[in-house]
């Protein structure tokens, strides 16, 4: 009792969120140096170069990262996430391991910083063959866009639901950029992206943000500090997934939340203008009645998903080629998840694991406990198996030694996202033959129609 632990430690390994804790860091800052400090995943360490508000965010990791750098004989900053391309970032980094790199006005000094810098691609990487006993190089990936036509004979449900969602979602967003009212975008470009990803998504957030605007039709107008509180959480979260490409599971499900309480007050203050304009407004179809109206086209449209069909079709056709093959489906939103492990499970393609940000290690109700490094085990062990994750799964796991079957349901809107899951495959230590996808480009009717994507070494596009 009174004693610092960190004088006590000679090698201690913790995370970032345990360390940055005031009482912890307090501790930390007071122990003997460390003759090496490792700081993994360095890169949420460094100043944003985007704005105040960033660097307010990422303040506690900040503080931490100084306390370690003096804390330490030596000191070794690693990532493997691509730069957000803000001079900023990077200085700030350099600064943690000599000040002098950086200059006066917080920019690297040209040349200076070379020498503290190593920089590995894959074409320097060998990697010793285990049966040939020979160093070889990464073997290449095998991108397969997968392209999803929306045929109006085919799939005439799925085609009039995306035509009255943007047919609902445009005028919205000329509105905003008539009044240059631009945080009125965050809420629709946020149900657009859903749309983009299976209707089961967009169907069940029609379902929360109709029971949300039926609550607030009786409630009085939301306080404009409190408007303003949201907007700003949202938009420090999509700045974070924006630089890293990637969310903690509290944050993915706090984001979601906020979307929905964004959409729901935006179309309550619609009502309530439309209610003020009198008999102009009776003319005209509610904002309620619309959204009404595009839910019971999302509940027709259920089960005539072409994204999803295409989606079955690509893993039997991998079963066909590789029949125990193990399978990664990344997918954005839980909601898509859940309706891919249903469809999955439907076809019999083999066991389903999923992980995503509302799972909690938690009994499962058989006296079992859901663990997610039990889940990621058993997928890197057994055959036959399909996982299906969100970005959750995104960092930190090593999933290369058997998968090369990686599935992008979705195409994400950053390419560092991207490749935080191409890098669950894709990193050293894959043998030969393991391969990702990526998606396409949507053809026909309607605009915005999704994509899935998938990577496979043994067989070619379309």
């Amino acid at each position: 009792m009174g004693a610092n632990p960190f004088d006590h430690l000679p090698l201690a390994i913790a995370s970032m969120d345990f360390l940055k804790q005031d009482r912890v860091l307090d501790e930390l800052e007071r122990a003997l140096p460390y003759d090496l400090v490792v700081m993994d995943e360095a890169h949420h360490y460094s100043e944003t170069g985007m704005n105040e508000a960033d660097r307010r965010e990422a303040s506690q990791r900040r503080r931490l990262a100084e306390v370690l750098a003096r804390q330490s004989d030596a000191l070794l900053l690693l990532t493997a996430t691509p730069h957000d391309g803000y001079d900023r970032s990077f200085a700030s980094l350099l600064e943690l391991l000599d000040p002098s790199l950086v200059d006066g006005k917080g920019r690297p000094r040209e040349q200076a910083y070379r020498a503290h810098v190593v920089r590995r691609l894959k074409k320097h990487v060998k990697v010793l063959h285990p049966q040939t006993g020979e160093y070889t190089g990464f073997s290449e990936r095998s991108l397969v866009p997968v392209q999803v036509i929306a045929d109006s004979a085919l799939h005439p449900a799925f085609v009039e639901l995306h035509r009255s969602l943007l047919g609902f979602i445009a005028p919205a967003l000329k509105r905003v950029l008539r009044l240059r009212q631009y945080d009125d975008a965050l809420a629709y470009l946020a149900l657009l992206r859903r749309s983009t990803s299976s209707v089961f998504a967009l169907r069940n957030t029609l379902q929360a943000v109709q029971a949300r605007l039926a609550e607030l039709a009786t409630s009085k107008q939301e306080e404009v500090e409190s408007r303003q509180q949201r907007r700003k959480s949202l938009k420090v979260l999509q700045r974070k997934m924006a630089r890293f490409g990637t969310l903690t599971l509290d944050e993915e499900a706090e984001r979601e939340l906020l979307e929905r309480e964004e959409l729901a007050q935006q179309l309550s203050l619609l009502e309530h203008e439309a209610r003020k304009a009198g008999r102009a407004a009776e003319r005209a179809a509610s904002a309620a009645e619309a959204l009404a109206d595009i839910l019971l086209k999302a509940e027709a449209a259920l089960a005539h998903d072409p994204k999803l069909d295409q989606l079955i079709r690509e893993v039997q056709a991998i079963r066909q080629q590789e029949p125990a093959a193990i399978i990664l489906i990344y997918t954005e939103y839980v909601h898509s998840l859940h309706e891919v492990e249903r469809r999955l499970k439907a076809e019999k393609l083999g066991p389903v694991l999923t992980i995503h940000s509302a799972q909690r290690d938690a009994d499962d109700g058989r006296g079992e406990r859901i663990d997610r490094r039990a889940i990621t085990e058993r997928f890197r062990t057994l055959d036959k198996l399909i996982l299906v994750s969100t970005d959750a799964a995104a960092e930190g796991l090593n999933l290369h030694e058997r998968c090369h079957h990686l599935i992008h349901l979705e195409l994400p809107w950053n390419p560092n996202r991207l490749e935080q899951r191409n890098g669950r495959i894709d990193r050293y230590g894959r043998r030969s033959g393991s391969g990702r996808r990526r998606p396409g480009t949507p053809s026909g009717p309607p605009p915005g129609s999704p994509i899935p994507s998938r990577r496979r070494a043994s067989r070619s596009p379309r």
